[in-house]
């Protein structure tokens, strides 16, 4: 496991437009990261819970891009990144370290923002304690772990019945047609909810082809988990523009899904 070991001189950052040089982790797991952005506001003296600015929280956070030339991003594993220490030059402890929390309040920023081509991350680490009067950097000693997915191959499952019950394969992960339902936003025809008991991450794109061999326009919905460690449930909701009874189902996956440390 490898760690990457950040030192943010604060001052220096902003007056440099938020510049630092990007951090390479060591062959064959090549990656760059670098920092993207710095934000601390300072609670309020009336109310501790409110900072200053309204819309932002009481706190420090950083912003980070994780870039590959070479490896496809798929997501960032929440559950195996790791806290070692989130501290100011004056040792202030800004984060309580440990395993971030699928919910509720953890170190780990919501919604890492995965870029469409796969080979950029944008995530954040933040605190509830800004730092002491007069500190002029942040320490942070992390492990993040994203996925990353290999061996691309293509597959295609012809005349899929669109009917509650049907089961078929993407890829390699087995699903079923868990509901249907009418679209009433949109252009939304046709809701297909798929489940599996296999998590959807080696999926890199799903495409629906008519009888008439023409693509489907669709959009994807949404996505949940549900269960515990071992038995769990996936579900991914899809949109059709048109109202058919059999697709082709074509998807791009992948053979091979790893994890970049």
């Amino acid at each position: 496991m490898k760690r990457v070991w950040i030192v943010l001189v604060m001052a220096a950052l902003v007056a440099a437009g938020i510049a630092a040089e990007a951090v390479k982790l060591p062959a064959p797991k090549a990656a760059e990261v670098e920092v993207v952005g710095v934000s601390v506001f300072k609670a309020r003296p009336d109310d501790k819970s409110r900072s200053f600015v309204t819309g932002n929280f009481v706190g420090a956070t950083v912003y980070f891009r994780i870039h590959s030339s070479d490896r496809f991003f798929v997501k960032l594993d929440r559950a195996a990144c790791e806290l070692a220490a989130f501290t100011d030059e004056k040792k202030t402890r800004l984060a309580e370290p440990g395993k971030a929390k699928n919910f509720g309040d953890t170190w780990l920023g919501s919604w890492p923002k995965i870029s469409k081509d796969g080979r950029q991350c944008v995530f954040k680490i933040k605190s509830k304690q800004t730092p002491a009067a007069g500190a002029t950097q942040l320490n942070i000693d992390a492990m993040i772990v994203i996925l990353c997915g290999s061996d691309e191959q293509s597959q295609d499952t012809k005349n899929v019945a669109l009917k509650v019950g049907e089961e078929f394969k993407l890829g390699s992960v087995p699903v079923k047609i868990a509901g249907l339902r009418e679209g009433r936003y949109g252009k939304t025809k046709l809701m297909i909810e798929l489940s599996s008991k296999t998590s959807f991450e080696s999926i890199r794109k799903i495409t629906f082809i008519g009888a008439d061999g023409k693509e489907i326009p669709h959009e994807r919905h949404g996505s949940s988990r549900s269960g515990f460690s071992g038995k769990m449930t996936y579900t991914r909701t899809y949109g059709l523009h048109k109202k058919v009874d059999t697709v082709t189902a074509r998807v791009k996956y992948f053979g091979k899904v790893e994890t970049l440390k």
